[in-house]
Parts: structure tokens; sequence; C-alpha cells
């Protein structure tokens, strides 16, 4: 088994049917997985922001920074190593809210309904979630079983 982290604002993606990936402690990040369970191609990618770099600099190093370049170029890094658009599948996990604050102002909701919106605008069914309240996430893409897992408090999980 290859075991393949995905760190804030990064993207993972493998076409090795023994890879599985991991994006830990999610919090209010959103952690997107195109997954291709035919083939065996899966690519996760950990957003922090809604919306779009105001320039190049802002996201350098970081492609998964904001969710309006990064949907894009995680789809491109998961065709690239041979997912196939009719296989996709997609899931989210993360968007936690840890405070006190108005939900439509809070971080998650607004990286939340961002990919949402572009997901929608390109005809991209959710194929499974598990986001909000106060929950520290972690995802886990298994290329091997073609299964995407969210674990979080002592020892939950569930399989989307």
């Amino acid at each position: 088994m290859t075991q393949l982290k995905c760190l804030k604002g990064k993207l993972t993606a493998s076409n090795d049917r023994n890879a599985v990936i991991e994006a830990d402690s999610l919090g209010s990040c959103l952690a997107l997985c195109f997954l291709d369970k035919a083939k065996g191609v899966s690519a996760v990618g950990v957003i922090l922001f809604p919306g779009m770099p105001d320039n190049d600099e802002d996201a350098e190093g970081y492609p998964m920074l904001y969710a309006g370049n990064g949907l894009s170029l995680l789809y491109k890094k998961w065709s690239e190593l041979g997912g196939e658009r009719q296989n996709l599948q997609v899931y989210i996990a993360g968007c936690a809210q840890f405070m006190e604050e108005p939900p439509d102002l809070a971080n998650g909701t607004l990286v939340y309904k961002a990919v949402r919106r572009l997901l929608g605008r390109n005809k991209i069914p959710v194929a499974g979630e598990h986001v909000g309240g106060p929950v520290n996430r972690t995802l886990i893409v298994d290329n091997k079983k073609g299964q995407v897992k969210v674990v979080w408090g002592q020892e939950r999980e569930k399989i989307l």
C-alpha cells in the first residue's frame, strides 16, 4: 500500500491501485475528491478559501488554496492520470464551524457554497459528503477498494 498525504492548499493524485490518499485535520477547509473507481484513479485537493486569488503570487505553490482555480486544476490532474468523465464520482468533506459566527459568514460555509456552485455549473453531481458542524474530519481515499471514508472524533467513521 502506498500512503499519500494531501496538505492544505495542495493536491495529491494517483493512478496506483494500491494508493491511499489522506487529507487530515480539515477543520473549516474543504477536501474535494475526484474518483474513478473503474480505473483506480483518484485526486484530492484541500481548499481553504472561496473565490479566486487576487494575483498569481497569492496562490503560488498552493494550487488548491482557492476554490475558483482549484477545481479545474484538480480535474485536469485527475484526467491526466486516466480518470474518465463518465466514471467521475465526487466527494466532499470538511467545512466545520467551530465559532459562534453567523453561518453565512463562516469560512467553511463560504468555501462549501463556492465549490457546490462550481460543480453545479459544470454539471458534476456529488456522490457523497460529510460537512458542517463542529467536527474536525479526515478524508481517506482507497484506490484499491474504490472507497472514500471520513473519520472524526473517537474512532467514528462513515463510508461515503
